[in-house]
């Protein structure tokens, strides 16, 4: 189920582990759909979340945990930082068609682009044809990508950041913001490209790289 397709109204959802910002994104994504839900939020991340500050359209019921009545609901993964997505989805043991993927409607996605379950495209951003997001993928604000991309589960690709052709981005990537990744390269798993660099070259698994051309500074430990 993709409520970018939705063709009819949706009255219940379920968002896991949200952050302020996250759930902020998450709300708008709905409200440009028409779609106003109510949500019941699992806050298992231990957040301080006031829910005063959010759309006043919507009604946000806070969980503790999952009862039986809530596994009928279908799922948004509220949450940008790799390391979480992972530890949320491994712990709470759902199946991943339970989740659903969650576009603005203000974005520009190929009908040729393949969308897995439980990705989230925020507004402004455009994907080319043949691409492929694969499971829990965050894309956020004003991100382009090109044709022949494919973007590793549970990564996530932060605001304004420029992605070309034939990209390969590996599982539990973050590519920090305003990043240009040029035609063909193709970065490893758990890897973090640090916001503004220029990658021209391949990078491997497991580092942190930046620069102007971006080259490797550390192993990524977490």
């Amino acid at each position: 189920m993709n409520l970018e397709k939705l063709e009819y109204y949706i009255d219940k959802i379920g968002i896991i582990g949200s952050s302020v910002p996250m759930l902020s994104m998450v709300l708008d994504n709905l409200e440009s759909r028409k779609q106003f839900p109510v949500i019941y939020l699992l806050n298992n991340l231990g957040l301080e979340l006031e829910t005063h500050l959010f759309h006043k359209a919507f009604e946000i019921i806070i969980i503790e945990k999952l009862e039986k009545e809530h596994f009928s609901l279908p799922f948004i993964l509220g949450v940008n930082k790799v390391v979480n997505k992972q530890s949320i989805v491994q712990n709470l043991q759902l199946e991943k068609e339970k989740f659903v993927n969650l576009t603005h409607i203000n974005t520009s996605i190929s009908s040729t682009t393949v969308i897995k379950p439980g990705v989230i495209v925020n507004c402004l951003t455009s994907i080319a044809a043949n691409s492929i997001l694969n499971e829990f993928v965050t894309i956020n604000r004003n991100v382009s990508i090109g044709h022949d991309t494919e973007i590793g589960a549970y990564s996530t690709i932060n605001p304004g950041v420029n992605i070309a052709g034939f990209v390969k981005i590996g599982n539990s990537c973050t590519i920090g913001m305003g990043a240009n990744i040029l035609d063909g390269v193709k970065i490893g798993e758990k890897t973090i490209i640090g916001a503004g660099s220029l990658v021209t070259k391949d990078i491997p698994d497991g580092v942190v790289a930046y620069g102007n051309p971006c080259k490797i500074i550390r192993k990524n430990e977490i």
